[in-house]
């Protein structure tokens, strides 16, 4: 069996690497993974953050399946780790807050007590380890290498350019084949209409048998074969994004800084070399110069654009048509908020290789597998929709475009489920569908929160109500998270030490840490 992937870039060399792991470990008709993609097509990205899906990719398979290194990793792609967003302005200006990497310690429950007892202390965050990480300045990283950590775990910020490039290198050494050129025309088979081959610019003619277009937002495979679209506009605000780079002022923290603007928002990200910028924006609401004077002003510093992005929000309507699986920006983009797009890339990838793709080629055009796999991530990419409408649903009215966010912008259906239950409690778990890879309750609290959606009163109304049982839980899970922190001031660097370890190429390798904490009834 022949697997052709159309494009490059982050996420057409993880399907390369994702697709020859499954190979190694389990299939035994997989006979060739051929990557095309063109060198005159350019990568989007200036700077990007991940989640923990990022980090279990690394170690899972660039690491413990190809044998690289973590030093190798972070010195050949310029990555730093990555704690969590820090929110700043979006509720008000000279407001922030901290969305951690990690889940709420008692997330699981009904009740999530000791996120709401933080909460009314004015710090939810404090509720997950590595929420202190952020505040006190540390990393995940032991001062030892001796030392074991339960810490919770991190992502990562890398270049999206050296990154594509890296795991493009462990691909090709490991025997996949690539292809420097570009899709013309497909041809289908006549009898089903599944794709057979692709022509080429430069003559040739490709053949396969399983096809994942990661062209992104060209859609070159999946747009021709059906793929259809349905648009989010209406429900998210932006439409264009501004990215640009700038040197380090000082030692740049582990997290990722979201800076909401007049008519959209900014992100930071630093990389070892650099911070990778952008201005996520709206062109109903502004024009790109006036866009780059608000930037140049609000950063003080002169600003060389890369490009201007325009994208509308949305996703396919069918992620797999016959054959063709739509991965990456080319199945679907929201806005850069939250990671969500290398996210689902994975997700995608992990139940293709581990879950639906199999060694049957009329299996792989099963129309109830197809099915199953198509209402599977048009949930996830619907939900997380939702997840990244409610960061802009803030107290801010100073300018035209939050106005519209807070007063014109229609809520989707669970957004306002969401907005209602908040009026009376705080939400839990049991109010969102939970399953693999979704944003659920445990990523949305840190914004409910820092928004001031979930109330003070509330939350101290909750905790002066719960059971005795429950109120003998908070004890104890507040007393272990305390615990933690006092542990993790002594045997952590700080996040200062991480970046001269990393200067100095002196960072030891570190087993994988769990960006999922375990749960809090197991010390109590």
């Amino acid at each position: 069996m022949k697997i052709v992937i159309v494009g490059g870039g982050t996420s057409g060399w993880m399907a390369a690497l994702k697709f020859l792991q499954w190979a190694r470990r389990q299939s035994k008709n997989i006979t060739e993974i051929k990557v095309i993609e063109s060198s005159k097509i350019g990568i989007v990205g200036a700077g990007e953050g991940s989640t923990g899906m990022f980090t279990d990719f690394i170690w899972d398979v660039v690491i413990n399946e190809f044998g690289e290194t973590h030093t190798d990793f972070l010195k050949e792609t310029g990555s730093t780790l990555k704690l969590g967003i820090r929110f700043k302005d979006w509720n008000g200006l000279d407001t922030e807050y901290l969305s951690p990497i990690q889940t709420p310690f008692t997330s699981k429950n009904n009740i999530d007590f000791a996120f709401l007892h933080y909460l009314v202390e004015g710090k939810a965050h404090l509720s997950s380890d590595v929420g202190y990480l952020m505040e006190a300045g540390l990393s995940t990283i032991p001062i030892k290498e001796t030392i074991n950590t339960d810490n919770g775990g991190h992502s990562y910020h890398f270049d999206a350019h050296k990154v594509g490039k890296y795991f493009k290198k462990v691909a090709l050494n490991n025997g996949v084949k690539v292809i420097d050129s570009e899709v013309l025309k497909l041809n289908r088979n006549s009898t089903n209409g599944s794709l057979k081959s692709v022509k080429l610019s430069n003559g040739e003619t490709v053949y396969g048998d399983f096809w994942i277009d990661c062209s992104g937002f060209n859609k070159v495979l999946i747009e021709p074969m059906g793929g259809g679209w349905k648009s989010y506009s209406e429900y998210l605000p932006t439409n264009k994004a501004i990215p640009y780079v700038y040197p380090h002022n000082d030692v740049p923290k582990l997290e990722t800084t979201a800076w909401a603007q007049n008519n959209g928002w900014m992100w930071q990200i630093p990389t070892q070399e650099r911070l990778g910028c952008g201005y996520v924006f709206s062109d109903y609401f502004t024009n790109e110069d006036d866009a780059l004077n608000e930037l140049q002003k609000t950063t003080g510093r002169k600003i060389e654009p890369i490009r201007t992005i325009n994208f509308e929000a949305g996703r396919v309507e069918n992620f797999w048509v016959k054959n063709v699986v739509a991965v990456g920006l080319s199945s679907g983009f929201l806005e850069p908020l939250q990671a969500t797009a290398i996210h689902t890339t994975l997700i995608q990838l992990n139940l293709l290789t581990e879950h639906q793709f199999l060694d049957n080629k009329k299996a792989l055009l099963s129309d109830d597998i197809i099915k199953h796999y198509n209402k599977r991530i048009s949930k996830l990419s619907d939900d997380f929709r939702d997840l990244i409408q409610i960061h802009y649903i803030t107290k801010r009215d100073d300018t035209d475009f939050w106005k519209y966010c807070n007063d014109g912008l229609p809520k989707t259906d669970f957004v306002k489920y969401i907005l209602e239950i908040c009026k009376y409690r705080s939400p839990s778990i049991f109010d969102f569908d939970t399953y693999y890879g979704s944003a659920a309750w445990g990523v949305m609290s840190w914004t409910l929160a820092g928004l001031g959606l979930i109330t003070k009163e509330n939350a101290e109304t909750e905790l002066l109500t719960l059971p005795q049982k429950l109120k003998g839980d908070l004890k104890r899970a507040i007393s272990h998270l305390e615990k933690i922190r006092n542990l993790n001031d002594s045997r952590l660097m700080t996040q200062t030490d991480f970046w001269n370890r990393i200067a100095d190429g002196k960072l030891y390798e570190k087993s994988k840490l769990p960006v999922n904490q375990i749960d809090w009834r197991g010390f109590v």
